[in-house]
Order: structure tokens, then C-alpha cells, then sequence
């Protein structure tokens, strides 16, 4: 007996399209870690002031960390003002001014104006970067410098279909260093399955062309309360390489998940998260490279520890 879920996640921007497939399958592997272990936690209070600790280490021989904190400048009825500050162990001071203007009309634009300063305690020099964001619905412009000047513009639509919807979207990179990018991609949703197509071309030297097909398709038994099966395959049109990808994950119940995957590189990945009662989870990672399976380095773990 199999019953199909009716949660259909439609995406609100570009960036969303196809997002739940790449999150199960390129998110959250011990190969995509950062660190080898990392321990945050966040504090927030009933008035927004919100305290997060952080330690981490990204190999054996070194350890860093870091404290943030946030505080509600100003609050207005359409209006936020947020200041937060990062002071890490590396002897560096981060101070970001964050700004949103919400507007009452029938798109609902956003504006959000977000300043960071940069400063290292050894150093008398510092590095301020400014982004301007501004939305229209499915649509939104961003803008990032100085610097590399970091130009981003994306549109989204969707259409209404029998039990379904269809949405297509495209986006646009330009950055003073780096060849434009411009990336395509159109979803199908139904009410258990999402399969979005996408293309991701850049414009210049070194040209390069992914095309590529992801899908996720959601499904409930007598068996297992929430499993999801996802699958990828890409194609690099300039490397002439072809790269499929399946993943699943599964909730045995309401405080555990479990997930694998296997690519046709030769990798497979294994993770295991538990909830406890406390804010806590802990998370075990496994990656083994089954190519390279002579190589002490073919394995590769690690465990995330998060208090939430």
C-alpha cells in the first residue's frame, strides 16, 4: 500500500527551481563539508537580539571560531534596521548593516540593503563590501561591490496546469572577473514529483556548457513515514562528460533521518542524523570513494554536532 504526499513545494524565485533535488543530492556529504567538526548554537530572545557561538575545525591542526551577534536597531512598521557583529579567532572584526523595506502593494517588492566591514585587528586596513537587493515577485535584482562589481538579475513564471504547474526561469551573472554567466532551467511539479531541466552557459574565456535533468519524486508507505528518491544527470557539453547521480532519504520516524547516495564517478555517500529532545542533533557523515579504494584518503568522514 502506497499513499502519494500532497505537498507540492512550488519555487518562489529562480534559485529554487530544482532546489529540493540538489539539496538531497549535493548538500550535506562529507566530500561538501567545510569542516571536519562544528559546533554552533544560537540564542535568540524574545525582543530579536539573537547570540551565535561558533567552533570549528577544517583540519587537525588548526581551530577556529567565532561569536555573532544581532541586535534590532530600528523597527518600523514596513521598515528593519539589523546590525550584527562577528568577532572570530583569527583576529578580525565583522560588522554588517542590514535594512529591509517591505512595500504594500500587489507585488509586494523588497528592498534589502545590506553593508559589511571587514576589519582585521592586526591590520589598519578595512574591506567594506555593499549589496543592494531589490524584488518584484518572482523576479529580483542584486548588485555587490566594490570590487568585482557582482551583477545578478533574475525573472521566474509559472503557469497553472490540470493537477500540476509548470514554471520557467532564467538568470544572469555578470561579474568583472569572471565570464558572463547565464542559466536556464523549466520545472514540472505534481503533487508527489518535481523534474526541472536546466542549462548553465558561460559567455567567454574559458567558455563552458552544462545541460543537465534532475527529478525528485516524494512517497508515503505503511512502512516509512517520509522518503524521498531523487536522481541527476549532467552533461558538460566542452568536457564531453557525463555525470548521473541517485540519492534517497528516509524518516524511520520523527527524530531521525537517513540518506545515501551513489554517483557514476565512483562515489557514494552515507549520513545519519538524530534528534534528540534537547536542542540538539548530531549528524554522521561517510563518503567512500570506490575508485580509488588503495588510497587511504578514499574515505572520508565526519560528524556535526548542532545545537539548535
Amino acid at each position: 500500500f502506497f499513499a502519494t504526499t500532497s505537498t507540492m513545494q512550488m519555487a518562489d524565485f529562480y534559485k529554487d527551481l530544482g532546489k529540493l533535488a540538489n539539496d538531497l543530492l549535493n548538500k550535506g556529504w562529507a566530500s561538501t563539508e567545510k569542516y571536519s567538526w562544528k559546533v554552533e548554537s544560537n540564542i535568540k530572545s524574545t525582543d530579536g537580539v539573537s547570540i551565535t557561538p561558533t567552533i570549528q575545525s577544517a583540519n587537525k591542526d588548526s581551530i577556529d571560531g567565532s561569536i555573532k551577534a544581532s541586535f534590532p536597531i530600528l523597527r518600523l512598521q514596513d521598515f528593519n534596521l539589523l546590525l550584527t557583529e562577528t568577532a572570530n579567532l583569527n583576529q578580525s572584526l565583522k560588522l554588517e548593516f542590514t535594512t529591509s523595506k517591505y512595500l504594500n502593494n500587489a507585488y509586494k517588492p523588497t528592498l534589502e540593503f545590506n553593508t559589511t566591514v571587514n576589519a582585521p585587528f592586526s591590520s589598519s586596513k578595512a574591506k567594506f563590501s555593499t549589496d543592494i537587493k531589490q524584488s518584484w515577485g518572482g523576479a529580483t535584482v542584486s548588485w555587490t561591490g566594490p570590487g568585482d562589481h557582482v551583477f545578478n538579475a533574475s525573472v521566474l513564471t509559472s503557469k497553472a496546469l490540470d493537477n500540476a504547474r509548470a514554471a520557467v526561469g532564467a538568470e544572469v551573472e555578470y561579474t568583472k572577473k569572471s565570464p558572463l554567466k547565464v542559466n536556464l532551467s523549466t520545472s514540472y511539479y505534481t503533487p508527489t514529483l518535481t523534474a526541472t531541466i536546466f542549462g548553465k552557459f558561460k559567455v567567454g574565456k574559458p567558455n563552458d556548457t552544462v545541460v543537465g535533468l534532475n527529478v525528485i519524486n516524494s512517497v508515503i508507505s505503511t512502512f516509512n513515514a517520509d522518503t524521498q528518491v531523487a536522481g541527476e544527470i549532467q552533461y558538460d557539453l566542452n568536457g564531453k562528460d557525463t555525470n548521473l547521480t541517485i540519492g534517497a532519504s528516509t524518516k524511520p520516524d520523527s527524530y531521525s533521518t537517513i540518506k545515501g547516495r551513489v554517483t557514476s564517478k565512483g562515489l557514494a555517500g552515507f549520513a545519519y542524523t538524530q534528534q534528540f529532545n534537547a536542542p540538539l542533533n548530531l549528524t554522521l557523515l561517510v563518503d567512500l570513494d570506490l575508485t580509488k579504494l588503495n588510497n587511504p584518503r578514499a574515505l572520508q568522514y565526519g560528524v556535526k554536532l548542532n545545537l539548535i
